[in-house]
């Protein structure tokens, strides 16, 4: 079976590397797997890809100039099932199936919690999106949460039919297990704290770093390091200088190895808005370092286990947060224990549920 996946832009956030992570998953169990784009924007990412996945790119960075290269695809390559993320994709494909007759099976996945994502951006958009939601969702032919509080989120707010409706988990990327398997341990931790994350709103970047500066006074030559980019940049460094963080905060861009990043760490901090399953939680007690997180909708609180693997602070409260890096910070963490937490979420557990209900779907 040919299996596509579609991406409107592939440029390294979280839900890219889950869709990755996936396509890599499927070709491995014997599937031919299209990573199907509408823009490559991350040329460096493409390494992570497997060869034997297909990478077919519009190169299109708006989804009205996608609309004529989807539909020329599906008429020349005829899929059988399309893997979509996303409101907009789900949109985009429910409706060129409709108006063109065309037979192929749609599955969505749903990328975060909604209603919180609508109320943080406060954008038009979102708001239309999220209205739409309500209408397309039933027209897909499986929904993936990506976790139970998203699940519970689509049936009581979405008027989801529970019948279409699948849980199934992220999985870890490959490279990541394999750097935990093999240096887990061995590498060297350093005094600083990890935030991994795209530089926008959702993820609550001001409010770590007042959490971290709040943590000063009991750690004060405690480092924190950010990976990632995006549109906040110069907000985040500016915000840095007027909380005197200058030379404490190391804002390190888009890293290929992230890996060592956390292993270094003693410990990861998410400190999102909202999420869907946050991929940072679970590369880091993949790599067997502790984590602390807001309990926000939706994810962490179905990831951390107290005292195990990390703490959930109460949802935006900065001095919670903190009070929660110390607390991590001071616990002589039993590294195996924290992997342990994360073997649930290996490819060889994962992939088998995605094959299992793309088989379904095209019974």
């Amino acid at each position: 079976m040919i299996i596509d996946i579609f991406i409107g832009t592939l440029c390294g956030r979280g839900g890219d590397r889950i869709c990755v992570n996936i396509a890599n998953g499927l070709v491995d169990a014997g599937h031919q797997v299209r990573l199907v784009l509408g823009h490559l924007q991350s040329p460096a990412y493409v390494e992570l890809v497997d060869k034997r996945v297909k990478i077919i790119n519009f190169n299109k960075k708006r989804v009205r100039y996608i609309i004529p290269s989807v539909i020329k695809y599906i008429f020349k390559q005829k899929p059988q099932v399309f893997f979509v993320v996303g409101v907009e994709s789900a949109i985009l494909f429910s409706f060129i199936r409709k108006i063109f007759f065309q037979r192929f099976k749609v599955i969505v996945r749903c990328l975060n919690a909604l209603n919180a994502q609508t109320v943080t951006e406060e954008s038009l958009n979102y708001s239309l999106l999220n209205h739409s939601a309500k209408f397309i969702f039933n027209k897909a032919d499986c929904l993936i949460a990506q976790c139970k509080g998203m699940a519970d989120e689509l049936v009581r707010d979405y008027k989801v039919n529970k019948s279409k409706l699948v849980v199934i988990n992220n999985p870890v990327g490959q490279v990541i297990i394999e750097k935990s398997d093999t240096t887990c341990g061995t590498i060297e931790k350093k005094n600083e704290i990890l935030m991994v994350a795209s530089l926008i709103k959702q993820k609550g970047i001001d409010y770590l770093l007042k959490a971290f500066r709040k943590t000063q006074d009991t750690f004060p030559d405690l480092k924190l390091r950010i990976i990632g980019r995006g549109e906040l940049e110069n907000e985040i460094k500016e915000e840095i200088r007027l909380l005197k963080l200058e030379g404490q905060v190391f804002m390190d861009g888009f890293r290929e190895d992230v890996y060592n990043a956390y292993a270094q760490a003693k410990v990861t901090v998410l400190s999102s808005i909202y999420e869907g399953f946050p991929n940072v939680l679970l590369e880091s007690i993949t790599m067997g370092t502790p984590v602390v997180a807001f309990d926000c909708p939706t994810g962490p609180s179905e990831i951390i286990i107290d005292d195990v693997n990390g703490y959930l602070a109460k949802y935006l409260d900065v001095d919670d947060l903190a009070e929660k890096i110390i607390k991590a910070l001071n616990k002589n963490w039993d590294i195996s224990a924290i992997k342990k937490t994360a073997e649930k979420y290996r490819p060889e557990n994962i992939i088998p549920q995605y094959i299992e209900v793309i088989k379904k779907v095209c019974e």
